[in-house]
């Protein structure tokens, strides 16, 4: 039987062999609580302040400003709970009339609507910005939003679903200026968040490029370990942490930390570091591949026409049910998805795309490859080859 062929690393990456020998010692050898004073737990220590402080240096960031957690789930609920219930806090002690009031976009990951949808139901104002027809969300149209209670804006980097990058920088610019003018008027500081998940392998993530206060990403969509991500916040940016009981993370994020996963992830972002433009080249090359097929099959349509991050493609495929298209796949030794991960079991249509403006049909029919950086010009071959057969077969 032919090696199975995984096409779905937006969902999450296999982990580099060179991340995983690093992590193996910090399991069995080195296995001491960071939190102890022995020699053991102060060697976990040390591993832990090495690791944070190799993320600040690719980050261009102070190590302080780094918060571990359990994976971007986690960190985009701090990021944006932990803001929210700061300024309901100061609502009530300062007696300012109105709720705190936070933006955001349709099309964001789920652990970011359906926190905000959450902080909803507790009083806070919550506003969505539906994304243009390419993917793209207009930053006017943000801007527009903002009202005397706006306290925090969270737009993702780059969508989980369709690869659109979004213009995050753009919107940091304004922001500086927006707040210097608040500063003037007596107002609260516009808080800024993004969710960088899908961005690091290939985008400049430093907080200081975008402006941006709070950034989160995760370990296992870099060739690291899951059940570990980051939050960058900025300096002198209020939070209020959301796990108690301990006085971890500068007491900002309670728990023992993991120390094998954390020295993972720091791997992973240094090989980030270091091959990011040989890995890029390759996979721009096997979306190219893939694209050149695309663009002379009229069954399949590529659903976006903005800036994407490479290999990731969203695409609609004539006359096929994703469910339908995924299992026919599978069986054929080929792993797609159909949208989040985080989100899945039985397909429905992806909010995301019908937050685009595609029809409910369209994004039935509507299925993502995400290529990596272990997948080959031989794979994709393969991937065609398929595809030819499925469509044919369904003329």
């Amino acid at each position: 039987m032919s090696k199975y062929i995984y096409f779905d690393n937006a969902a999450t990456t296999r982990v580099d062999r060179r991340v995983f020998k690093a992590m193996q010692p910090w399991f069995s050898k080195y296995y001491g609580n960071p939190s102890s004073v022995h020699r053991f737990g102060q060697k976990a220590s040390a591993a832990i302040s090495s690791t944070r402080q190799q993320i600040a240096n690719f980050l261009y960031c102070e190590s302080e400003e780094l918060i571990f957690t359990a994976g971007a789930t986690e960190a985009n609920n701090l990021a944006i709970k932990g803001i929210a219930k700061y300024y309901q806090n100061l609502y009530q002690i300062k007696k300012i009339s109105g709720q705190p009031h936070i933006i955001t976009a349709a099309i964001e990951h789920p652990s970011v609507r359906e926190t905000v949808l959450a902080l909803e139901k507790e009083g806070i104002a919550i506003s969505f910005v539906q994304s243009e027809s390419c993917g793209l969300v207009d930053i006017d149209k943000i801007i527009k939003l903002i009202t005397q209670n706006t306290v925090l804006i969270s737009l993702m980097y780059v969508n989980n679903e369709t690869g659109v990058v979004q213009e995050v920088q753009k919107l940091g610019k304004e922001l500086l200026s927006i707040n210097e003018q608040r500063k003037e008027a007596g107002l609260e500081k516009i808080y800024f968040h993004s969710d960088a998940v899908q961005a690091l392998n290939y985008l400049n993530c430093r907080p200081d490029h975008l402006k941006v206060d709070l950034l989160s990403f995760s370990g296992h969509k870099i060739y690291g370990p899951k059940g570990v991500g980051m939050l960058y916040c900025r300096e002198k940016t209020p939070l209020i942490r959301m796990v108690d009981g301990g006085v971890q993370e500068r007491t900002r994020r309670a728990g023992t930390l993991n120390t094998a996963s954390i020295f993972g992830l720091g791997q992973a972002v240094e090989l980030i570091g270091s091959e990011q433009t040989k890995t890029t080249a390759k996979i721009l090359a096997l979306e190219e591949q893939f694209l050149a097929y695309l663009n002379k099959q009229p069954a399949l349509t590529l659903n976006t026409s903005a800036t994407r991050v490479p290999g990731l493609c969203n695409i609609r495929v004539a006359n096929y049910l994703a469910e339908d298209l995924l299992i026919q796949l599978d069986l054929a030794g080929i792993g797609l998805s159909a949208g989040a991960a985080c989100s899945s079991g039985a397909i429905k249509a992806s909010l995301i795309l019908l937050a685009q403006g595609l029809t409910e049909q369209q994004a039935l029919t509507s299925v993502r490859i995400s290529l990596g950086k272990y997948n080959s010009s031989s794979e994709v071959k393969r991937l065609i080859k398929k595809f030819d057969i499925l469509l044919k077969k369904n003329e």
